[in-house]
C-alpha cells in the first residue's frame, strides 16, 4: 500500500473516532426536572448538592471555568451548551443555551442534549406557551420575553429568557443551598 493512501486512511480514521467521541458526549447529556426528583443530569445524577470535585468527575474539564466579582464561578461545557453556577464549590444551578443571544453568562453554543420540564421535552422550538401548559411544573410568562417559577419559594427556580422575535434563548435551574 502506497503511503499517501495510508496517510489518507489514518487521517479518515481519526475523524471517525474524534467524531464519535465528541457525537457521544452530546448525545448522553440529558436533564430532567420534576418537584419529585429534583434537578437529576444524565439520568442518575442529582445537581442539587453536587460540589465542583463531582460535576467535573462526571463531566470532565469544563471548557472554561470563570470567577465573578460575586464570587461565583461558572464552569462552561461548551461542547453541550451548558453552564454551571457554584458559589463555595457547590453547584447552585445550571444554564442552558438553546439560540445563543450574545450574553457571556451562558455558552455560545446551543444544547444538543435533552431536558425535559416536568411533562414537557424542552427545545429550541418550545414557546411560552408550551411552558405554561407544563403540568408538574408551574410556569408563568409575565412578559413576552421572560417566564418564571410561579412559585417563587419553590426550591428549584426555573426561568426562561425569549428574543423580540419569540426564540427561546436559554433557560436557567436555579438551587441555592442554604448557608
Amino acid at each position: 500500500m502506497k503511503k499517501s493512501t495510508m496517510r489518507m486512511i489514518m487521517s479518515l480514521l481519526v475523524t471517525l473516532i474524534v467524531t464519535c467521541t465528541a457525537s457521544y458526549g452530546q448525545s448522553d447529556m440529558k436533564i430532567t426536572y420534576t418537584p419529585e426528583e429534583g434537578v437529576v443530569l444524565k439520568s442518575t445524577n442529582p445537581l442539587e448538592g453536587m460540589d465542583t470535585t463531582q460535576l467535573v468527575a462526571l463531566l470532565g474539564a469544563p471548557t472554561q471555568a470563570r470567577d465573578f466579582i460575586s464570587g461565583e464561578k461558572s464552569f462552561y461545557y461548551d461542547e453541550a451548551g451548558l453552564v454551571f453556577m457554584t458559589t463555595g464549590g457547590q453547584v447552585q444551578g445550571v444554564g442552558i443555551t438553546f439560540n445563543h443571544d450574545g450574553d457571556d453568562k451562558f455558552s455560545a453554543t446551543p444544547f444538543t442534549g435533552q431536558l425535559h420540564l416536568g411533562d414537557i421535552s424542552v427545545d429550541r422550538e418550545t414557546t411560552p406557551e408550551d411552558l405554561t401548559g407544563s403540568g408538574k411544573v408551574e410556569i408563568i410568562c409575565p412578559i413576552p420575553i421572560m417566564c418564571a417559577s410561579k412559585d417563587r419559594t419553590a426550591p428549584v427556580k426555573v426561568m426562561a429568557g425569549y428574543s423580540e422575535e419569540g426564540a427561546l434563548t436559554q433557560m436557567i435551574l436555579l438551587f441555592p443551598q442554604e448557608g
